[in-house]
């Protein structure tokens, strides 16, 4: 994790300028139902714990150091931060879970590292840093990737066992099945799963719908680097709605 949050920042000070004294302290914690959590401290500093009840795969490293991190809810907070000192925008003093914009704050956090690896760039830090330091065998690597990439197209599928199980369709046996009949999961990890949907319940959604909102808004942007970090900031700089990414079009 340190190594894989590490690239994260290397990448993303490149493109958006952070304060000299920002930093994150990260603990290893148990008993939760989610993976991974940013605690935004105030004063540029964030408390991030990676949850430990699960083993955290090697493909979820930059994934979790991106999302909690850089470019994702660090640097958000960050920015909410500033906007409060700054411009006394006093409603950037508290973030609010359910709120308007929790799309753009969750699905920010998942593109950040589709925007910081971009192509092949994931793939190749995975095999040849993150692979060796966990003890892996690098050539599994592009094996996993093409696994990982074709496992997407059933993204949707959580979200539907979710909102049926939540909706009371299904019981918990039947939604554990059905999470890993459609999702390849060991019986502990769909277990596992459930526990976040029925803790934040509708909040689920906020990942992949504000994911694609975000990827559909920095990708109109233009192909370069520059021009999708820039669309990124803009999200991250100026008060934006989810309605606000559609009307851009």
């Amino acid at each position: 994790m340190d190594a894989a949050i590490s690239e994260c920042r290397t990448r993303t000070v490149e493109h958006i300028a952070l304060p000299e004294d920002e930093s994150f302290r990260m603990e290893m914690v148990k008993d939760k139902s989610w993976g991974a959590y940013n605690y935004y401290q105030g004063a540029n500093q964030s408390l991030i714990q990676i949850n430990t009840d699960l083993p955290v795969i090697v493909g979820n490293a930059l994934v979790l150091g991106c999302h909690e991190g850089y470019p994702g809810h660090h640097v958000q907070g960050i920015y909410n931060e500033r906007a409060y000192r700054t411009k006394g925008w006093a409603e950037y003093s508290v973030l609010a879970l359910y709120a308007p914009a929790a799309p753009l704050n969750e699905g920010g956090g998942d593109y950040g590292v589709e925007l910081a690896f971009p192509g092949g760039e994931q793939l190749a830090f995975e095999r040849d840093v993150l692979y060796p330091l966990a003890g892996l065998d690098p050539s599994m690597a592009a094996t996993f990737d093409a696994f990982r990439s074709a496992m997407a197209d059933l993204d949707g599928a959580a979200l539907t066992i979710s909102q049926m199980y939540l909706d009371g369709e299904i019981d918990k046996a039947k939604a554990i099945d059905l999470t890993q009949h459609y999702e390849l999961m060991a019986r502990d990890i769909a277990e596992k799963s459930l526990d976040f949907d029925e803790e934040y319940r509708s909040y689920v959604i906020n990942y992949s719908v504000g994911e694609d909102l975000v990827r559909d808004y920095v990708e109109r942007a233009g192909e370069s680097p520059a021009d999708r970090w820039a669309a990124y900031e803009r999200i991250l700089s100026q008060p934006t709605l989810p309605a606000d990414l559609e009307r851009a079009r």
